[in-house]
């Protein structure tokens, strides 16, 4: 209960894990919340459970959210919001794998607890029932313990006084074998209070002194206040005012000290506050240099992403010049190619065509030689038939023949 020192160890685990949403952020702030659980500050217990679940659920193994939900569940419980505690404990239900484990028997048994607060009784045992069920066949006494005092507590609250005793000694025959030693002081309170209700005043003081004996040297001042305060009554019920006087000094006593500790808790309260505000505000300071930091790297994301884009720009321009070339020299070679290939050809046919004329031009000189020689004959034989004939009528026409001859003659020659 040294809550102080807790508490700035808490701090100074923050400071080396604040916003790493690591497990050590979560447990630094499930613990902040469990001090002022036990400072019976639930509302602030239950925004550091808050906080320190979604933390987990970054980082956390699925046995640390079940825990961190179990915690919301009862501070959510002991702020009398039963729908809430209800709806989180359900949940947890249809998380949990197995519907036989030992983490599925104590929700139901948490189920339980929140219909006997909510005055559901009917409810109540069926789910406390349905726990026990599972529970009665392991050695876990004291979640056994719980149940039955819960169950006591059901008992108590309808009516049936004798059950109730009887759960009651189960709760304390269980939490003793755990050696839980402030329970036990609680079921014997809860012993004394059965029997004062019913009128038993002498029982009722005997459970009373032995729940003070439970909790002797516990520290456990509400509890002793409460008994107290109970015996004084007890007392003044059996007209035994010495003893219910000395019972209300007591009582007085512990109030006094109560009141003394509440006011430390207050202060203590404040200055967790306070330690909490400051880191919030050197946090505050830490992200908003943060946040300028990534506006700076940003902003020289930006500049080195529009200078790639550049380069890529450039590159691909080079690379589309190049490719244009490439394919422009070769586009080039192969028309180059193919000029080559049909002078090639026409060289060839030029060839063959010169090679015709050539023949044709051998070919032709024969026929002109040919020719020649003929009109030679032919000029020849009427040279001879003009030399023999006397006739000048056959003559002349022999001359003016063969001078036609010689006319084509001179022209086949030209």
């Amino acid at each position: 209960n040294e809550f102080k020192t807790g508490f700035e160890h808490c701090l100074e685990l923050l400071k080396h894990n604040n916003k790493k949403n690591n497990s050590f952020e979560s447990d630094a702030y499930r613990l902040i919340g469990e001090i002022f659980y036990k400072l019976n500050n639930y509302k602030k217990a239950l925004d550091y459970h808050k906080i320190a679940l979604n933390i987990c659920k970054k980082s956390g193994k699925k046995e640390r959210i079940y825990n961190l939900k179990t915690a919301l569940g009862l501070d959510f419980l002991l702020l009398k919001e039963y729908d809430k505690s209800l709806e989180l404990f359900k949940q947890i239900l249809k998380e949990i794998s197995s519907d036989d484990s030992p983490e599925y028997a104590a929700v139901l048994n948490k189920i339980g607890r929140t219909y006997l607060w909510m005055k559901n009784y009917e409810q109540a045992m069926d789910f406390c029932d349905e726990a026990l069920h599972y529970f009665s066949k392991t050695q876990d006494n004291k979640r056994k313990a719980d149940i039955y005092n819960d169950i006591a507590r059901i008992y108590y609250e309808t009516g049936n006084f004798k059950k109730a005793v009887e759960f009651n000694l189960k709760a304390v025959e269980y939490r003793s074998k755990n050696k839980n030693i402030s329970l036990v002081g609680s079921s014997y309170r809860n012993l004394g209070d059965i029997y004062r209700d019913i009128g038993e005043y002498n029982e009722a003081i005997a459970y009373y002194k032995k729940a003070l004996g439970a909790v002797y040297g516990l520290n456990e001042l509400e509890l002793t206040q409460y008994v107290q305060e109970k015996m004084a009554k007890t007392y003044t019920a059996l007209n035994k005012s010495g003893l219910a006087l000395q019972s209300y000094e007591e009582y007085l006593n512990i109030y006094k000290l109560l009141y003394r500790e509440n006011l430390q808790a207050e202060m203590l309260n404040e200055q967790f506050t306070a330690s909490i505000n400051s880191m919030e505000k050197e946090n505050n300071i830490l992200r908003k240099n943060n946040l300028n930091l990534e506006k700076e790297v940003d902003l020289k994301q930006k500049e080195q992403q529009y200078l790639i884009l550049v380069l890529i720009f450039a590159s691909a321009m080079l690379l589309s010049l190049l490719y244009n070339y490439l394919q422009n020299r070769g586009y080039s070679a192969k028309l180059q190619r193919e000029v080559l290939l049909k002078t090639k050809k026409l060289n060839e046919s030029q060839d063959v065509l010169q090679k015709i004329v050539d023949e044709k031009t051998v070919l032709l000189e024969e026929v002109r030689h040919r020719v020649r020689n003929n009109l030679q004959v032919v000029s020849s034989i009427l040279r001879m038939m003009h030399s023999s004939n006397s006739d000048e009528n056959i003559k002349q026409f022999i001359q003016q023949y063969s001078t036609r001859i010689f006319v084509l003659a001179q022209v086949h020659i030209s």
